[in-house]
Order: structure tokens, then sequence, then C-alpha cells
């Protein structure tokens, strides 16, 4: 299925009504599963230091899909380094399932805004690789082949790739490698998603088609979600919170509540209420450099 047909496909999948038709849903309890309280990190060293958060402060309950946005260098994706584990805070505390995060933790998926495929595997073996890697750690096999491609298959063509699994990346669109990366990501059912701009270089109706297959797959796996973006409406039509950075050092300076019941189809994107958050998120991160 090419992205068009895909991003078609989408679109018509969520039931339409009327923008004035969506309920609104209440928003979720905080019981933080991400957990940072009064996060700093530093750069280098000196006079050549760069300090890139300041006093950060972000809670996260389980289940919950959040959303990061603010100017560029504002240290977003540094957060999800710390979230991860990947880089360790300066000062300050970052707990994830109320424990310390001092190393790279596990049950962590992560998906780019490059999708980082493997050029010599074809889609299915990108899909089933984490599932190899985590198969083959201790040297006690998990899940068998079968299973493994099961799985990865089910995936695949759960956004519109079916017949596709034994394509090489080369052989597929931006926006069939970017489902692929997003399969990847959370073929080994992780409970924690990282997403760092995965839908960014890819065009207005492929990237819409694509948060539709998003917000299915959430719904199924009800995994925690944190995502990195520059666009908006993407921002508020896939999170349940947004939260909004200042410039570099980065601080979280505001935060909104998206109570609009899920699913969540594109009319949403025409309804007067989310224009309104739109235009009012659009204020805030206009003077998180000032």
């Amino acid at each position: 299925m090419s992205d068009r047909q895909f991003a078609s496909s989408c679109l018509h999948s969520v039931e339409r009504g009327s923008a004035a038709d969506v309920s609104i849903a209440p928003p979720l309890p905080i019981k933080p599963f991400i957990d940072l309280q009064q996060v700093s990190l530093v750069y280098g060293h000196g006079a050549d230091h760069t300090l890139a958060v300041e006093r950060l402060d972000m809670q996260i309950a389980q289940g919950e899909f959040v959303a990061v946005v603010g100017p560029s260098g504002c240290g977003k994706s540094t957060l999800m380094k710390l979230v991860s584990g990947l880089t360790r805070a300066t000062t300050g505390s970052v707990r994830v399932r109320g424990v310390a995060v001092d190393d790279p933790i596990d049950g962590v998926g992560m998906a780019f805004q490059n999708p980082l495929l493997m050029p010599w595997r074809t889609a299915l073996g990108n899909v089933t690789l984490p599932l190899e890697i985590i198969d083959g750690r201790d040297g006690r096999l998990k899940h068998d082949k079968a299973w493994r491609k099961s799985r990865a298959l089910d995936l695949l063509g759960s956004v519109g790739l079916q017949g596709f699994e034994n394509k090489f990346p080369w052989q597929l669109s931006g926006g069939m490698q970017q489902r692929v990366n997003l399969c990847r990501a959370i073929v080994h059912m992780p409970e924690l998603l990282l997403l760092d701009e995965p839908f960014g270089a890819l065009d207005t109706f492929t990237r819409e088609g694509l948060w539709l297959a998003m917000q299915t797959i959430w719904m199924a796996q009800k995994f925690t979600g944190m995502l990195v973006t520059h666009d908006l409406q993407e921002a508020l039509f896939l999170a349940d919170r947004v939260y909004v950075m200042s410039g570099r050092p980065g601080r979280t300076i505001y935060e909104q509540a998206v109570d609009f019941a899920r699913p969540r189809s594109p009319e949403l994107l025409a309804d007067p209420s989310f224009a309104a958050l739109v235009a009012d998120l659009r204020r805030v991160v206009a003077t998180a450099n000032v």
C-alpha cells in the first residue's frame, strides 16, 4: 500500500462525525511513571560548558501519552536521553517506575525522524530485530522464530504494509520506512515509547495518516508515550497533555491538558476548540525564548 493509499485508508478508518460532535474526556490522574524533579544538565566543562536544561520538572502517568514542544535547541531531545538513561542528570532527580535512572533502562522503544533501518534487512527483518536482540541477550530463547515473525507481520499489517514485508528499505518510500520504524519500536511491547519527531520529514497527508496509526497502536497497547515535535497540531492531536519548554536552558514553562475523547478523527483539526488550543500553544511557544 502506497503512502497516499495508506493515509487515505486511515482517514476513512476513523468514524467521521461533525466537529461539534467531538466529546470531552476527563483528564488522566497523575501517578508518575516518569518523574523529573529540578533536573539540570551541563555539557562540557569550564568556559566550554553548556547548560542544556535547568530545574526541569515533569511528571507523566503510566499509560499516558505526552507531547513536548518548544523552540529549537531547548533540550527536547536531551530530555529523552535523560528519561531513557542514555545521559545522566548533573543535578536533580530522574525516576522511572519509581526507580532512580542512573544507567540505560529496559523496556523502552525509540523512533526518530530518520528511520535508521538496516539496509541489508527486509522490512520484516528490521521489525524482528529487537526481539532477536532480547532473545539472545541472556542465551535463553523467550520467543521462537515463528512467534517473532507472526508478531512482526501483525504489526506491519496494522500499518498497511501487507505484501511489503520482504522489501528492503531502498524499495520503500519515506512514509513506508517510517511505518517500519514505528513497528520496530513497539514490536517488543515496551512500557515506554520515546518519539523524537518521527513524522517531521513526511508530507502532510502521509503524516496525518501516521498520526491515526500511532493513535490506534497506542490505544491497543497502552504504553507510556513521550513525543517531541515542532508540530503543534500533531502534539495536540496525539497527546493527553502537552508540555512547553523554554529556550536554552530548557525548563518546563507551560502545561496544557488535551481532553478530547479518543479515537480522534481528522475532523478534530477543524474544530474551533481544537484550533483555539493550537493558537494558545503557539502564543506560548512564541514567547518561550523571552
